[in-house]
C-alpha cells in the first residue's frame, strides 16, 4: 500500500539521530557516531558523508548527494519513495510491511570533472568580459563598483596591481564582478557574485564543475598566517600579500582534516600562529573546534571575534574580516588591532593609529 502523506509526516515525526544512525549501520555503513560521519564508498580513505544533527540532513563532502535518509534509500540502495518509508517506519516501528534491505546496488559515484581546460575557458571570458564592462560601462563607474564591492578605496593602496588584475573578472550575463583562485598559474574556480534563484540574496556562486572544496593559501617567510571565511576576504590578503589560508564557505572549514590539502596546509602552519578571522554569525563560529582540533597539534590557533574586538559596536549578522578592514581604512591599523586583540592589550581608539601612521 502506498504511504498517505499524512503517513510520511508521522514516519519523519519518529526519527532521530539514533535511528537514522541505526538504520545506516543495518544497511552496511561503518559509523563514526562520535562525529556523525561514515563512509559513503568502499573505497574511501576518510569517511566523506556527515549526518546534521539538528536536521538530519545528510551531506555528501565527497560528491553532489545532499538529502534525507529516504533519498539515501532511493538513490544508493534502489528503493521506491513507498519502499523507502516503509524501511524507515518499519525500523521506527511503524505499521508497513517489512522491506527487505538492499546491499548497495550503485555507490555513489564523484562528481564528474570538467573537461580539461574547461575552468581555464570560462576565466578568460571572465577577462574577456571584464574588457567589455570597460567599454561598456566607463573606467570611472567600473572603478566606483570595483571599490564599493570588492576592495575598498582606502585599502587598495599598497597592493599589488597583477595579483588582482589576474584574480577578477566580469560575468556579463550576471553583471558581476567574477573572482578566480589559483594552484600555481592554473586557475580551478572561478566565483561568480549574482542574486541566489530563490531568496534573491547577492552571493558568492561557483559554477558547476568548479572546485568548491579548494583551498588557497599563502605561507611565505615567518609570522602569522590569518585564516579568511570568503572569497572578497581571499582576494584582499591575496593582494596586500599576508600570509593567509583561505575557505570558500564554512563546511570547507569544517571539513579540513578531509580536504585534499590537508597535509600543506599543516605544513603551511608549522609553528606560526593560526589567527581566525572569523564571521559574525553561528555557522562561521563553528568552525572553530574543528579547525583547533585539526591545527592545534601544530601551531597556536587564535580565534578573533570581532564582537569583542569592537566592543562598543552592534554588530550586524555576517559581519566579517572585509567589512573590518573596510572600518579601520588601513592594512597597518587592521594588522594592529588584531594583534592588541589576540595579545590582550587594552582597548583603544582607532583614531590614535591613524594619527601615528600618518
Amino acid at each position: 500500500m502506498k504511504p498517505t502523506p499524512e503517513t510520511i509526516r508521522a514516519v519523519k515525526a519518529r526519527l532521530g539521530v539514533d535511528e537514522v544512525v541505526g538504520m545506516l549501520e543495518a544497511l552496511g555503513y561503518e559509523m563514526d557516531t562520535r562525529n556523525l560521519r561514515f563512509k559513503l564508498r568502499p573505497d574511501e580513505r576518510t569517511p566523506s558523508a556527515h549526518i546534521k544533527r539538528d536536521t538530519l540532513l545528510i551531506k555528501d563532502f565527497g560528491g553532489d548527494f545532499s538529502g534525507d535518509i529516504f533519498d539515501l534509500l532511493e538513490r544508493c540502495h534502489g528503493m521506491t519513495k513507498s519502499e523507502a518509508v516503509q524501511f524507515v517506519a518499519d525500523f521506527t516501528g511503524g505499521h508497513f510491511e517489512p522491506v527487505q534491505a538492499r546491499s548497495r546496488p550503485r555507490p555513489l559515484p564523484r562528481p564528474k570533472k570538467p573537461p580539461d581546460g574547461a575552468v581555464r575557458a570560462f576565466y578568460e571570458r571572465m577577462r574577456a568580459g571584464k574588457r567589455e564592462a570597460v567599454r561598456r560601462y566607463g573606467k570611472e563607474e567600473m572603478a566606483r563598483r570595483f571599490y564599493e564591492e570588492l576592495i575598498p578605496r582606502p585599502l587598495r593602496e599598497g597592493m599589488d596591481d597583477a595579483a588582482i588584475d589576474r584574480m577578477v573578472g566580469y560575468d556579463m550575463r550576471n553583471d558581476s564582478f567574477t573572482v578566480a583562485l589559483f594552484r600555481g598559474d592554473e586557475p580551478v574556480t572561478v566565483a561568480v557574485r549574482r542574486a541566489g534563484f530563490h531568496d534573491r540574496t547577492v552571493k558568492w556562486f561557483t559554477p558547476r564543475g568548479h572546485a568548491k572544496s579548494f583551498i588557497p593559501y599563502r605561507a611565505a617567510g615567518d609570522g602569522d598566517v590569518y585564516a579568511v571565511f570568503g572569497t572578497k576576504e581571499i582576494l584582499l590578503l591575496e593582494g596586500i600579500g599576508w600570509n593567509y589560508i583561505g575557505f570558500q564557505s564554512d563546511s570547507t572549514a569544517k571539513a579540513v582534516a578531509r580536504n585534499e590539502r590537508a597535509d600543506e596546509l599543516l605544513e603551511a602552519v608549522r609553528g606560526r600562529r593560526l589567527v581566525l578571522l572569523l564571521d559574525h554569525d553561528e555557522s562561521c563560529h563553528a568552525t572553530v573546534a574543528p579547525l583547533h582540533d585539526f591545527f592545534g597539534g601544530v601551531c597556536e590557533v587564535a580565534p578573533v571575534d570581532f564582537a569583542d574586538l569592537l566592543f562598543d559596536r552592534e554588530l550586524p549578522k555576517g559581519y566579517d574580516f572585509w567589512d573590518f578592514a573596510a572600518w579601520c581604512e588601513s592594512w597597518q591599523v587592521v594588522r594592529w588591532m588584531i594583534a592588541d586583540y589576540i595579545e590582550g592589550a587594552p582597548p583603544h581608539d582607532i583614531v590614535d593609529h591613524n594619527t601615528e601612521a600618518a
